[in-house]
């Protein structure tokens, strides 16, 4: 969750808003870091402005790859 009101914003941790000059042009976008697969879903963006509402929606899908470790390699003498 994040939201911008009169001058101040606050966002969840790792999210970030644009600047108040970005969403007077219009940039209302949000910016998430080092997202996981539990991030993975549907997105829903809600813009008031006055009487004025607009809103959108994303989903955000995500595909990882495993990462393989080596196998062990044990030695030993007889």
């Amino acid at each position: 969750m994040a939201s911008y009101e009169q001058g101040r914003s606050q966002a969840l941790p790792g999210a970030s808003l644009p600047l108040e000059k970005e969403l007077e042009s219009g940039d209302a976008s949000l910016s998430l870091a080092a997202v996981t697969v539990p991030d993975e879903g549907m997105y829903k963006c809600v813009v008031r402005y006055g009487l004025q509402q607009h809103q959108g929606q994303t989903t955000l899908h995500l595909h990882a790859m495993l990462a393989a470790s080596s196998p062990a390699v044990s030695s030993m003498r007889v």
